[in-house]
């Protein structure tokens, strides 16, 4: 059994020199998704090439660079270019796991052409700690609660329980797509004991148990303070990144989102209070991203900044 990840299509225009010397361009599309197999079952990755020359080469596959052995008898080229893998194997000495690229090696040429990597995957669902977490915060402030799946294959779908009943989100309750939870102007009620659980094809985990103490408060924070900076994101095109950005404050605080280039974002959608979404970026969405907060009538502004790296489409290389 596998489950096939992003859709990601490659579009490629390909200056190549042929071996007489001769230049030409080459319009090529590469459509290929990450796979995430389960252990011992048998797995396959797709490479769709199209374009006004994708007859002009032979399709081959590289497995962190370097092209797989033909000799080894669990994998199989198809001739629509599909990797089929008889067992998903992941062992001590050896996995299938790895970086992957569907080429096209150019007919009469010194070029072959090639997607960006596919990452191919073992799933697994390891245990969660459980350790008991205490945590103490006043009325007003912001809390962040996290899941901890770091390890686990492919990313879980999270689901957070407070005193065992499920959490319904609004704009003050928010779970983020990395499975973050935002807890934002806290009131008394929202103390309890919180948890997590984590599922995906491999199993389900249940998360530590987090008992969040809130008390009364009377002074609240009067200018914005932050709680989660946005972190640098490096992306593949053709998907969505979730710039993540916590402050808190003052009910009336506005928090905006900007370029440092001065650009305007392109399509920004939102979550909770101005969590960035990009959906379906392109190359032109790499960028310095900024993150402000501020009370109207006040002249303090609090930013942070994170970098947006969108890969390139598509790989030329020569041999």
């Amino acid at each position: 059994m596998a489950i096939l990840t992003d859709v990601i299509v490659y579009l490629c225009s390909v200056l190549v020199l042929s071996l007489t010397g001769v230049s030409s361009q080459l319009d090529i599309q590469f459509d290929v998704q990450d796979v995430v197999a389960l252990r011992k079952h048998s797995a396959y990755i797709n490479c769709k090439v199209s374009g006004q020359d994708a007859l002009t080469g032979n399709i081959i596959w590289l497995k962190n660079r370097k092209q797989l052995d033909n000799e080894d008898s669990n994998i199989e080229t198809f001739p629509n270019g599909t990797l089929y893998f008889a067992m998903a194997r992941q062992k001590a000495a050896f996995s299938d796991s790895g970086l992957y690229q569907c080429c096209l090696r150019i007919l009469n040429s010194s070029s072959q052409v090639c997607s960006q990597d596919v990452t191919f995957s073992i799933a697994k669902m390891p245990k969660l700690s459980k350790a008991r977490i205490n945590l103490n915060y006043k009325a007003g402030q912001a809390v962040r609660l996290t899941c901890p799946t770091e390890a686990a294959v492919p990313r879980p779908i999270i689901t957070w329980y407070r005193d065992k009943k499920e959490i319904i989100q609004d704009d003050r309750v928010v779970v983020l797509s990395s499975g973050v939870l935002h807890l934002l102007s806290l009131h008394l009620d929202d103390a309890g004991r919180y948890r997590c659980k984590a599922a995906n094809i491999a199993g389900q985990r249940n998360g530590p148990i987090i008992t969040l103490n809130v008390t009364s408060s009377t002074s609240l924070a009067r200018q914005p303070v932050i709680v989660s900076n946005p972190k640098d994101v490096r992306m593949v095109a053709g998907r969505h990144v979730e710039l993540e950005c916590l402050f808190e404050g003052p009910s009336n605080m506005n928090v905006t989102w900007t370029r440092t280039d001065g650009q305007k974002i392109r399509n920004p959608t939102y979550t909770g209070r101005r969590n960035l979404i990009l959906q379906n970026v392109i190359q032109e969405d790499s960028g310095n991203y900024v993150c402000s907060a501020q009370v109207p009538g006040t002249l303090t502004v609090v930013s942070k900044h994170a970098n947006v790296d969108i890969i390139s489409k598509c790989i030329i290389l020569f041999c």
